[in-house]
């Protein structure tokens, strides 16, 4: 029988025990570098101020700005997931740069990001590390975003679902009759179209837009007395089961991107009948496009005419597996996962990135007029002849304006938090020591970005960081007074007498940069450049009422805004 003096021995050893698991599982700050107060003293660390952020505002890109802005300091660690390495902020865009371009072999993808998207996407670049495998995702695709395929086979592609955006915006107008209406939809369904021709040509047989369109042929305009500033609401017409799948699943990579832990998290959806039966709904869309494009060139008796990107993709793997010996697997799971990756990847930030400039164009009308202009005077042919230039007229015509509006956009407000990369083994970041596995959240806002830079000794930044501002070749503002402000022109300079874009005239990172830099980066910016430019032509943008405006912003995978109207009419071409 214990005695007195036993048991008490046995709380105290009981009570010590638990002491040491409870000091063992706080967070563990890296020396030198800041963190939040009162945070490494609790378990869950810094998670209880990001869900309160999260639940007040839908936007967690938020707390990471005012985290390092908080610190004054281009370093900040964070602790947001229990029991692993904190998380450290950085804020300076030529070492942002420098990480991202010149120390590739020092930080790479973080092998966090496999978490989030493989149970959707399936093995793919965006989240393979670099390495062998990486390299044989991407030599399967790497032709898709070579100038002459964007050119021939992209743009074209690109120009049929644009072309049926036009009409169904013109129904829109017209029933609306001067009223808004809520524009992230169209958006989503518009670019979804260009996406899906990309990846599998003009035949395929669904789209996002028709049944959109014909929804609305459907509709009369209202008669009576109508108030202008409530907006119209058109309703939503159902996606084709196998695009509604595609859509859907994105919205668990989502819900597991605003998760603490995200392995964890998983475990509550991947085992659903409803998660299942989207993820067959995927492959057997894909395989059925795969399928086609196999028999095409099975039946072909010349070289294969690529009319898409998995025309390409079935081709590279037949010429590489031919070369090794081997039988091609044209319905391997890197085939269907980089196939997705285009459509969902694609689809995603190129409507995040309309949705935002629709909302600058309404608001600043400025510069509204001064593109349309500029475009007119850009294809005189096509506005004397009253249509849209097309998709060959705007590929051999420079608008170096437009190319600055779509850029400052980028700059203003970016579609990501941040870029993420994970040191591979122990190194050091401006002076600060970094363990290997620490991930390094790489800012696109704040300082360097919209508001003045954080001085930092020069001696602190790597030998490569050092030798870019020696060859003036760092990317970084020379007037960083104005940098809240939306400014196109910041983009433009003179050079003998004309004027012209000038990419690297300042900080941006809303596609990353470096070898793992967005590999569709530019599939987007063609997307998005040929949208802009068919809405000016033939739509004026005009402001919408207080309440259905604003630039509060929500996260699920890219960065899209929490109230996205728009107020279009036709432009009278003949006041031009």
């Amino acid at each position: 029988m214990p005695t007195t003096a036993n048991l008490a021995l046995l709380g105290v050893a009981t009570v010590a025990t638990l002491y040491i698991i409870y000091r063992r599982l706080l967070p563990k700050p890296i020396p030198g570098i800041p963190y939040n107060e009162g945070s490494e003293s609790r378990i869950l660390g810094d998670i209880p101020n990001f869900l309160h952020e999260l639940s007040s505002t839908g936007d967690f890109a938020q707390w990471f700005v005012k985290q390092a802005k908080s610190s004054n300091s281009p370093l900040k660690q964070v602790f947001l997931n229990p029991f692993t390495k904190p998380m450290v902020i950085l804020s300076d865009p030529r070492e942002t740069m420098d990480v991202m371009t010149k120390r590739a072999k020092d930080f790479d993808r973080p092998s966090s990001l496999a978490d989030i998207l493989d149970p959707v996407v399936g093995p793919s670049q965006i989240h393979l590390q670099s390495g062998s495998k990486h390299k044989m995702h991407r030599r399967l695709v790497q032709d898709t975003m070579t100038p002459n395929f964007l050119q021939t086979v992209a743009t074209p592609n690109i120009e049929i679902a644009s072309d049926n955006f036009i009409e169904l915006w013109k129904v829109k107008t017209k029933l609306a009759q001067g009223r808004p209406f809520a524009a992230e939809d169209d958006m989503s369904r518009v670019t979804l179209d260009g996406v899906l021709a990309f990846a599998f040509g003009p035949e395929y047989p669904y789209s996002a837009l028709k049944p959109q369109l014909e929804l609305v042929n459907g509709m009369s305009i209202t008669d009576g007395d109508i108030d202008l500033d409530v907006p119209l609401e058109f309703g939503e017409a159902e996606y084709h089961p196998s695009l509604g799948a595609a859509l859907d699943l994105v919205w668990y990579s989502g819900k597991i991107m605003n998760s603490v832990v995200y392995s964890l998290s998983w475990q509550k959806y991947k085992y659903t009948s409803r998660f299942k039966m989207l993820m067959r709904r995927k492959a057997d869309m894909i395989k059925t496009e795969i399928t086609k494009a196999i028999q095409k060139r099975a039946e072909s008796t010349e070289e294969p005419r690529i009319l898409h990107a998995v025309d390409l993709m079935v081709d590279r793997e037949a010429r590489q597996a031919e070369r090794q010996g081997r039988e091609p697997d044209f319905f391997s799971a890197s085939m269907i996962g980089e196939t997705y990756l285009f459509i969902v990847a694609g689809h995603d930030t190129s409507s995040a990135v309309m949705s935002w400039m629709l909302k600058l164009l309404s608001d600043k009308p400025e510069y509204q007029s001064k593109l349309r202009r500029i475009l007119f005077d850009a294809y005189p042919t096509a506005f004397s002849e009253n249509r849209m230039p097309s998709a060959a007229e705007m590929a051999s015509t420079s608008v170096p304006f437009l190319d600055a509006f779509m850029e400052e956009s980028f700059r203003y407000i970016p579609t990501s938090a941040g870029s993420i990369r994970e040191a591979m083994h122990d190194t050091v970041l401006l002076g600060k020591y970094i363990p290997k596995g620490t991930n390094i959240l790489l800012m696109n806002k704040g300082p360097g970005y919209h508001e003045p830079s954080l001085q930092i000794d020069e001696g602190l930044r790597s030998t490569t960081s050092q030798e870019t501002k020696k060859s003036q070749m760092a990317r970084i503002w020379e007037n960083e007074d104005d940098l809240h402000e939306f400014k196109p022109e910041r983009w433009l300079k003179e050079v003998d007498g004309k004027t012209i874009f000038d990419a690297s005239a300042g900080a941006v990172d809303n596609f990353g940069a470096g070898p793992r830099g967005c590999f569709g980066r530019r599939l987007a910016y063609l997307e998005v450049r040929m949208l802009l430019t068919r809405i000016l032509w033939m739509f004026e943008l005009d402001k919408c009422p207080v309440e259905l405006s604003g630039y509060e912003g929500y996260l699920n995978v890219v960065n899209k805004p929490q109230k996205c109207f728009v107020r279009p009419r036709l432009v009278d071409h003949s006041k031009y």
